[in-house]
Parts: C-alpha cells; sequence; structure tokens
C-alpha cells in the first residue's frame, strides 16, 4: 500500500490509497523536521507496512538551473558538485538534477537542480530506518506538480496556473508540454491578478534564460486548474527530483531489490507447492492402497521362502545322487555309496601294475568339495618312467566321472637305508604322490 506526506511550507497532509480512492489518514502542522518526525510517529499504525514518500515545498528547499557542456554522467557529477560548493561553500546539502527536454539544437545542456541541507533530510531518513518504514523517497513538490500533465486540451498553453489545497503554483512549458521551470505565488484565493503577476515574472525569467520569447497568447493564463489527492499518488517517476542522501538512495534500491527477490522467491514457492500438491495426494493415496497388500506380500515372500528351502534341499540330494550314481557300495544293501571305497575303487582300477603301493590314504575336504588322495610305493621295475605314468593315471580317474585337478609326485629316500653308493639308487625309487580330485558336477536335466 502507498503513503505519501505532503509537506507544504508547513502543512502536512497524510494521504493513503485505497481500493475505493484516496483517503486523508491526517492534516496537521510541521514548520521543522522534527515537528515532521513527530507527527509521522504519532501515525505509525497507518504507515507500518506501506511504501512511503515524502513531497515538501519548504523555505529551505531550493530550485536552480545550471548550464552545462556536453559532458559524460560522471564528469557532469563533478562539475555539479564544484558549482554546488561554490554556491553553498561549507553548508552540507543533499541534491538531485533532472535534465530539461528543450526544443532545438544546442551546444550546452540545461539542468534543474533541487537541492536541501542534510539536516533536514537526515532526521527523516534516519527515523523511516529506524522504524523499519520503507521510504521510497524524498522528493520536491513543486518538482512532482509541474510532471503532471494539464488537463483537458490545453497542451499548447504555455503558462499553465495549478492549484493544490490553497496553494498556487505557476508552471511554463515548451511547445511539447514539457515543464521548464515553475514558481510558487502562495495562496492566491480569488486574486486572478495576483496570479498574472506571478506569471509574468516567470515570463520574463524564462526569456532571459532560455530566449524564450512567449507570445500574448501564451501569456494568457486559462482558468486555474485544481489538482486532486488522486494526482500526487501516482508512482514516482525519473523526473521527479529526489533529494534523499546517495547513500539513502542505495539503500531504497538494494532494499527495493531485495523485496522484489522475496516476493518473487514466494510466488516461486506457493507455485512449486500448487503443482507438487497433487502428486503428494497421489504419493499418499498409492502408498495407503500398497499398505493393505503388505500381509498378501508377506505370506507370499514366506512361501517363497519355504520353496527356495525344499529347492536348496532337493539339490543337496540331487549332488548325493549324481556323486554315487554308478558306484559301488560299501554293502549291498547301502543306498549310498562312500566316496572312499569308490575312490579306492577307481584309484586301484587306473593304477600301473608295475607300480608297487606302501600305502594309500584318501581324506575329504568338505570346505573345497574335493577328495585329496596320497600315495607311497615304488616301482618294480628299476627303468619305469614315473612321470609317464602320471597321464594315463589321470585319464583313468577322468574316464571314470572324476575331475583331478592337481596331481604331483615326488622321490623320497628311505629312512634308514644306508649310505652305500650300490643300495642308494633303490632307496631313491621310492615315490610319494597326491592327487586332489572332485566328482563330477551333476547334469539336472538328467534327473
Amino acid at each position: 500500500m502507498q503513503v505519501r506526506v505532503i509537506w507544504d511550507h508547513g502543512a502536512v497532509w497524510i494521504l493513503r490509497r485505497r481500493r475505493s480512492g484516496v483517503e486523508c489518514i491526517a492534516e496537521a502542522q510541521a514548520e521543522d523536521a522534527e515537528a515532521l518526525v513527530a507527527c509521522l510517529k504519532s501515525h505509525y499504525k497507518d504507515i507500518a507496512g506501506c511504501r512511503l514518500s515524502i513531497l515538501m515545498d519548504h523555505p529551505l528547499l531550493d530550485h536552480r538551473l545550471e548550464r552545462t557542456p556536453r559532458l559524460s554522467h560522471k564528469l557532469l557529477r563533478q562539475l555539479l558538485e564544484q558549482r554546488h560548493q561554490k554556491l553553498y561553500g561549507k553548508e552540507t546539502r543533499y541534491w538531485a538534477y533532472n535534465k530539461l527536454e528543450l526544443s532545438g539544437k544546442s551546444l550546452q545542456d540545461v539542468y534543474l537542480l533541487a537541492s536541501v541541507p542534510a539536516q533536514l533530510n537526515d532526521l527523516i531518513a534516519a527515523w523511516a530506518l529506524r522504524s523499519g518504514v520503507y521510504l521510497e523517497g524524498i522528493f520536491s513538490l513543486a518538482a512532482a506538480i509541474s510532471t503532471i500533465g494539464p488537463s483537458g486540451t490545453t497542451t499548447a498553453q504555455r503558462i499553465r496556473a495549478v492549484q493544490f489545497a490553497s496553494v498556487t503554483y505557476i508552471i511554463v512549458q515548451d511547445s511539447h508540454a514539457h515543464p521548464l521551470y515553475f514558481i510558487r505565488a502562495g495562496a492566491c484565493g480569488d486574486d486572478h491578478s495576483r496570479v498574472e503577476r506571478s506569471a509574468e515574472r516567470l515570463a520574463l525569467f524564462v526569456e532571459q534564460e532560455f530566449g524564450l520569447e512567449l507570445t500574448s497568447e501564451e501569456r494568457v493564463l486559462a482558468e486555474t486548474e485544481e489538482l486532486t489527492a488522486d494526482c500526487l499518488l501516482k508512482p514516482a517517476s525519473k523526473t521527479m527530483l529526489n533529494i534523499c542522501a546517495p547513500h539513502e538512495r542505495r539503500r531504497q534500491t538494494s532494499l527495493r531489490i531485495r523485496l522484489r527477490v522475496f516476493a518473487a522467491l514466494v510466488c516461486a514457492l506457493l507455485i512449486t507447492a500448487f503443482l507438487i500438491q497433487p502428486r503428494l495426494a497421489e504419493k499418499h493415496r498409492l502408498d495407503s492402497e500398497s499398505l493393505a497388500y503388505v500381509p498378501e506380500i508377506r505370506v507370499a515372500e514366506l512361501k517363497l521362502e519355504a520353496v527356495e528351502a525344499a529347492l536348496a534341499e532337493a539339490q543337496i540330494l540331487r549332488q548325493v545322487v549324481a556323486f554315487c550314481r554308478n558306484r559301488t557300495v560299501d554293502k549291498i544293501d547301502d543306498p549310498v555309496a562312500s566316496p572312499i571305497l569308490v575312490l579306492f575303487s577307481a584309484v586301484i582300477d587306473v593304477l600301473s601294475p608295475d607300480l608297487e603301493l606302501d600305502r594309500l590314504e584318501c581324506q575329504v575336504d568338505e570346505s573345497e568339495d574335493t577328495l585329496l588322495v596320497q600315495l607311497r610305493g615304488r616301482p618294480l621295475t628299476p627303468d619305469l618312467d614315473l612321470s609317464a605314468q602320471l597321464k594315463p593315471f589321470r585319464e583313468g580317474l577322468e574316464n571314470q566321472g572324476w575331475i583331478v585337478e592337481e596331481v604331483s609326485i615326488n622321490f623320497v629316500r628311505s629312512e634308514g637305508s644306508s649310505q652305500s653308493r650300490f643300495s642308494r639308487r633303490g632307496t631313491e625309487r621310492f615315490f610319494e604322490a597326491r592327487v586332489v580330485v572332485r566328482a563330477e558336477p551333476l547334469n539336472l536335466s538328467d534327473l
């Protein structure tokens, strides 16, 4: 909501825009900035949370024209600052300028400047900062009134008389209805001659400053236009002279950006919530429906676990059957053959008849599902090549359904044998063999 304070030579109006129109919150008197701040404090409840702007016309508020060559913005600012210090000396004042849109070509630019003492401005800005009020700016009332276009079809009129409350302002325009300058005629009432004299003085000033000669028709004033409060509540434009301190303007710009970013984030959050809400509702509905199937799923999982256990047991039984199929048993009535006896039989069947065994050991390795066979013996003939006997021995085991993983043979000396060179050759023919075998896996399609 927008609140605008009109401070015109002691008279104060606090205006607020509503849907039904413009509402005047209060009317008061304030001769200085301290009294104005006290008035704003007394109506803080009506101002809080609103965008506040102040239009002022005060005896300490100064307006002037400056002519400069065409310069860049930085050089122009430095030149105007030098002229400002030369005019006011060491007095600290805040000022703002606006370029006048003059018709015709010119080598110089004309600027309208407004300045005010820093103390008057700082009191208002400090109160707004402490109170958390968003201060849009402090503007020149006369400059703001001059930017308001003429009513009706009087756009060609060079001099206008505009009245707000009981105060009359005289405004001079160029041929394009752009304001050139203005003066405050004061409370003229029905004294039309006073308005005419003020208009004559303004016409002479314009002729001296701009070289603009006004015809007799352009000097004639139309009827005084009455400005309503609604006209002064229009949003601030770039042509309005904001005489706030530079750091206050930067703070206002930063605050404005933060407010816009916050508003954008809130809108994005609302839009996101609006888009996600149906999906969340659908997810909750699906979750509630899925909970109804949890008992059935659990029953199915228990049945599946029972089936998997039965399959695992059947697999073990099938491997046992495959391990024992076509093998001899310890006894004729035994349903399952002994793997040790089967392996003994297989080793004896494939062992070369030229070898004599002193020891044959078999051991089952349950962790690796293998059978370890250890043999110790000697050849019956001294010229028998033991290495050549490994190949038929391995092939014989594989033909009986065993998978041979490792075969190793070492020659050893017999304990207690003599060291005679005549008996050493025979004793070194003792050998030890180590064979690691595994049963051939079962082909389940055969069962």
